[in-house]
């Protein structure tokens, strides 16, 4: 499944679709922050679990479900 299909399942609150999004991204994610914050795997991590935590919170504001991706390694990136 894609995850343009997946956002949406996430939206009605299917718990599968949210542990896909988050299998299929972490570890792009965690190789994101690792690039800010250099070799602190632990300080990564925790960047990632925020990331994840906000962009599911606000998964209703994200116009195009296609650029899930993109949107996410915002999210990462401000944090």
């Amino acid at each position: 499944m894609m995850e343009e299909e997946l956002v949406p399942l996430a939206l009605e609150g299917d718990e599968n679709a949210y542990r896909e999004l988050f299998e299929r991204n972490f570890s792009r994610m965690f190789r994101v922050a690792l690039g800010y914050v250099g070799a602190s795997h632990d300080e990564a991590k925790d960047i990632c679990q925020g990331a994840f935590i906000k962009a599911f919170d606000r998964l209703d504001t994200l116009d195009d479900p296609c650029k899930f991706r993109s949107w996410l390694t915002s999210v990462v990136s401000h944090l």
